[in-house]
């Protein structure tokens, strides 16, 4: 069936021909390490665990583009690209019927940082911090955060 948007059965044919065909494809998130100073940019949902900051990526909008505009939108800083660090598959935060995948760029932030009122804060931790700190990262998160801190130190290539 070719969607024509001419009439409600159409529509709701496609819809249901779309979630049908997309069942099985991966989620694309994106994440970033970002850093700002010497501190790492991470956000903290209230009452809930630290994560890297990132999205959803909404459909026609490029990885960079999604990154750049969920770090503005969370955090109040600008973000500058400055690389990809590594793609993972995280089935954790998948649902039964599709796997997600999350490409890690890393980054430069600045700017002034503005906390979502009553939903989020953002926080701002050194490398003895996060390694303090292992057991509020959501996920896989610290794993991640882990290998980018090694890596950067230049002791080990990222898997």
């Amino acid at each position: 069936m070719v969607y024509d948007g001419s009439n409600t059965h159409s529509t709701i044919s496609f819809y249901f021909w779309r979630k049908k065909t997309m069942k099985g494809r991966p989620d694309t998130r994106a994440n970033v390490i970002a850093r700002y100073g010497k501190k790492i940019v991470l956000i903290e949902h209230i009452g809930a665990n630290l994560v890297l900051p990132g999205s959803k990526q909404i459909s026609g909008e490029a990885l960079c583009e999604t990154i750049e505009r969920e770090f503005r939108e969370r955090t109040g800083l600008s973000l500058m690209v400055t690389g990809m660090f590594t793609t993972v598959a995280d089935e954790a935060l998948a649902d039964k019927d599709r796997r997600q995948t999350s490409t890690i760029y890393t980054g430069e932030a600045e700017g002034w940082i503005r906390d979502e009122d009553g939903k989020t804060r953002i926080s701002l931790l050194a490398k003895d911090e996060i390694f303090a700190q292992r057991a509020r990262f959501a996920f896989e998160q610290f794993n991640i955060l882990q290998k980018y801190l090694l890596f950067s130190l230049g002791k080990r290539r990222p898997a």
